[in-house]
């Protein structure tokens, strides 16, 4: 009598453990939580804002960063809050290191460009749609004006958005929600499609909607294939920086501005986007790329009887 094969687990498929008390939240939990936090950001920000008007002799600058900095940090705050005073599991936070074959890096380094290509054109499709929505990225602007106006500064940007962002905005959204979702036994598609939905969406980017979406995509993707967030935190911040340094180098050489990274108005006539042509073009050549990259990264992670 021959024993049945063990069942085979897909990241598809939801997780097999057996979650005890507490329940973890749900979307609507999630949801409402994700709001009010958006809503504290905000009133800090406006809080920093009268700082400086009371407080005229701080440098506006590193006062914006710094308020920057706490606001990103409350993200990791939320992720504290759901697993210290819920009693959720820690180990939905793991940043270990996943056991990989040795071009796991090297692949995520590549995928970013890639990444966004595929994202930016989908928005510029987008663009071309509605041309209402050309409009520039605030939070890039202040970044990339703080970031040339003193080393300080500088130190700060990169601390903000190659650090501190993509370690708190994986654990709470990769973290917490997505975990959270697959754990009351949401199949990880729909629930990999709520969490980047609510992660495109809290950045209030109606231009860039498609490239965070596709962004947390590839971090909900690699999450939940490595059983660790390590991976989606190097991806993140490797993103992170790309797009700063195109801003930057824009900035420095006057070059033209890059959608969707442009950090001015457009002319009335939008000579700066590429034509439909163009980005369905580029579309159908970074989509097979990207889809051949995932696949690579996949594999990259050895089968469980190989790990020793």
């Amino acid at each position: 009598m021959s024993l049945p094969e063990p069942e085979k687990t897909s990241y598809m498929t939801p997780p097999p453990e057996d979650f005890s008390a507490p329940r973890p939240p749900g979307a609507g939990a999630l949801l409402l939580f994700t709001v009010i936090f958006m809503m504290i950001q905000t009133l800090f920000m406006v809080l920093v804002l009268v700082l400086g008007r009371i407080f005229p002799f701080l440098p506006p600058t590193l006062l914006m960063l710094a308020g920057g900095v706490v606001s990103t940090l409350l993200w990791g705050f939320a992720a504290w809050f759901w697993i210290t005073v819920r009693a959720l599991p820690r180990s939905w936070l793991s940043l270990t290191v996943p056991p990989a074959r040795g071009l796991l890096w090297p692949l995520l380094l590549l995928l970013v460009p890639v990444v966004v290509v595929f994202g930016s054109n989908l928005d510029m499709l987008v663009m071309h749609a509605f041309p209402r929505l050309q409009q520039p990225d605030p939070t890039l602007q202040s970044l990339t004006e703080a970031t040339l106006e003193t080393p300080l500064a500088w130190l700060l940007v990169i601390g903000l958005a190659v650090v501190a962002a993509p370690i708190c905005e994986e654990l709470f959204f990769r973290g917490v929600v997505l975990r959270s979702l697959r754990l009351r036994r949401w199949a990880f598609l729909p629930a990999a499609l709520f969490t980047s939905a609510l992660f495109a969406a809290i950045h209030l980017k109606l231009a860039g909607f498609f490239l965070l979406f596709t962004v947390a995509a590839v971090l909900a993707l690699l999450a939940e294939h490595f059983s660790s967030l390590l991976p989606a935190v190097l991806f993140h911040a490797l993103y992170n920086a790309f797009v700063l340094a195109v801003s930057l180098g824009a900035a420095w050489m006057k070059a033209p501005e890059l959608q969707p990274f442009s950090m001015k108005p457009p002319p009335p006539v939008t000579s700066e986007i590429p034509p439909v042509s163009t980005s369905l073009l580029l579309l159908a050549l970074s989509g097979p790329a990207l889809a051949v990259l995932l696949i690579l990264i996949r594999r990259s992670r050895p089968a469980p009887e190989s790990i020793s």
